[in-house]
């Protein structure tokens, strides 16, 4: 009896916190930050926004500088065309 009431209660509670995480801006719970992005520290909290990762990954022959965001920028503009 006391289980099905404390389940009951995570049921309601937990997807209500983490809908109020989410639009508050904080993280959803990964232990990891998505392709293109970096967790950053608030006042409240360690690693607890993301941001868009711009460290470069990489400088191709042409000498142009890549970084994760432009990755993902280049791979939607290829979907929007098309080619991929």
């Amino acid at each position: 009896m006391v289980a099905e009431l404390e389940r009951g209660e995570y049921l309601y509670a937990n997807p209500r916190g983490k809908r109020d995480r989410l639009e508050g801006g904080a993280l959803n719970g990964h232990p990891k930050p998505a392709y293109g992005y970096v967790f950053i520290d608030t006042e409240q909290e360690a690693k607890a926004r993301y941001d868009f990762n711009d460290q470069i990954i990489s400088v191709d022959a042409n000498g142009e500088e890549w970084t994760e965001v432009k990755v993902v920028r280049f791979m939607f503009e290829l979907v929007m065309q098309g080619r991929a």
